[in-house]
């Protein structure tokens, strides 16, 4: 069942509102757009139900003019449509995106407009309220996929952690008089952070030390477990900026994944000196491994990386050119980190022009329960026949890697409203 419009409320900082489901159409909210900090990421991805058997993703559709969550049902190979929502305010493109619950009861709407974050806690059976949650001040910071542990939600503003209780709807937050620059994440339970670290040097207690310059700020990535109780930070790992330059390796992205087993991090981090970008594996001592995909094309971009079930490969998304042919594809990355041979499984192929600058953030691939589909969606391309878009399935436990594609539902088109013609003026007047 569609959900009616919700209007975005005078924004403030609350426990939840419980309203009773809407009867039909759409949800006014929006999405985080990628920051300029590298950390950073819009993790806009398909979610998977806990049992596997469900995929909520999030579309562009051009016709309607509006955004959209859709449903997925294996069982069925059904899709459906669960939210959609259009601003009047607008007519850019307007992100929209749910994450399953935990316990796969309710789905998790999520948007930021302004400073204002909102999460509605929209439960799969008809007959229950919705909870719907309103925070102000988050600034700018990452939003999908939001980490819940013990029925609790936990958010990163830009200075200030949250976290949510879906229980008892108790809002806890903890304020910083600086930007934090943290992004949060699920790791089998373990609430782990990624922050960006700037600290003074230590002033040394002498009057030598007084006619000497300042020195710079330490710059550096800080690795750690956040408690969930009173939302500090306990580091494990301090990457210096200046030691990392000196490896050849600039930001990290913000494109990562943790292995529950020995919360062992993937992380997307630049290169420089202008060679490709690369995986490290960061554990508790430092870098563990710097992974080079192998990809010929220097103009080829990385995206999101996930552990497979074993830990013994990443998959990672790809957009690999042919200059040539003035094509694009996208493609899932097989890295054994073995030692062996990498595999590249295509997705699809399109030109050049029809994949954004920020494809590989909206288009982020998510690995099913079972370790053997790997979902991702082109939703959020533009200016693309509406057939095309849709939800790919790839098959990673089969020989050949079959990829199977769902159209994703098409709404009714809207009339294009009509430029308003200019004023007439009488003639020989100004």
């Amino acid at each position: 069942m569609n959900r009616n419009p919700v209007e975005v409320c005078a924004v403030q900082e609350r426990s939840p509102r419980v309203t009773e489901r809407p009867s039909l159409t759409h949800v006014a909210l929006t999405l985080l757009a990628v920051l300029g900090l590298a950390l950073f990421v819009l993790a806009c991805r398909p979610s998977w139900s806990p049992d596997g058997q469900k995929v909520l993703y999030s579309y562009w559709d051009e016709g309607a003019q509006k955004s959209v969550v859709a449903l997925f049902d294996r069982k069925l190979r059904s899709t459906r449509v669960v939210f959609e929502w259009a601003d009047e305010d607008s007519a850019d493109m307007q992100s929209l995106s749910a994450q399953w619950s935990r316990d796969g009861k309710s789905e998790l709407v999520i948007t930021q407009k302004g400073d204002s974050l909102r999460i509605m806690a929209v439960p799969v059976a008809v007959a229950m309220p919705i909870q719907d949650f309103t925070l102000r001040g988050m600034g700018d910071g990452p939003i999908i996929p939001i980490p819940e542990l013990r029925k609790q939600l936990f958010l990163s503003g830009e200075k200030k952690l949250v976290r949510i209780n879906l229980d008892t709807g108790e809002i806890f937050k903890k304020e910083f008089a600086e930007s934090q620059n943290c992004l949060l994440f699920d790791a089998g339970g373990t609430l782990l952070y990624l922050r960006e670290k700037s600290e003074k040097p230590p002033v040394a207690e002498t009057k030598a030390a007084e006619t000497q310059p300042q020195k710079e700020n330490i710059e550096a990535y800080e690795l750690g477990e956040l408690d969930q109780n009173d939302l500090s930070f306990h580091p494990t790992l301090t990457l210096p900026r200046e030691m990392m330059k000196e490896k050849g390796i600039g930001d990290l992205t913000g494109m990562l994944d943790a292995n529950p087993a020995d919360l062992r991090i993937a992380v997307v981090a630049e290169s420089l000196g202008g060679k490709s970008d690369r995986i490290l594996i960061l554990g508790k001592n430092g870098i563990e491994r710097s992974l080079e995909l192998g990809l010929n094309q220097k103009a080829s971009e990385i995206g999101n990386p996930q552990w497979s079930r074993d830990a013994k490969l990443l998959y990672v998304s790809v957009l690999i050119p042919n200059e040539a042919a003035k094509q694009t594809t996208f493609a899932v990355l097989e890295l054994p980190l073995d030692g062996k041979s990498s595999r590249i499984d295509r997705i699809e192929e399109r030109a050049d022009k029809e994949y954004d600058s920020d494809f590989l953030g909206s288009a982020q691939i998510a690995l099913s329960p079972d370790g053997k589909l790997i979902a991702v969606s082109n939703g959020r391309l533009k200016n693309v026949r509406a057939e095309t878009k849709g939800l790919f399935l790839l098959d990673v436990s089969q020989p050949k890697r079959p990829v199977s594609f769902y159209p994703a539902p098409t709404l009714p088109t809207v009339a294009q409203k009509p430029a308003e013609k200019p004023e007439a003026k009488p003639a020989g007047k100004e």
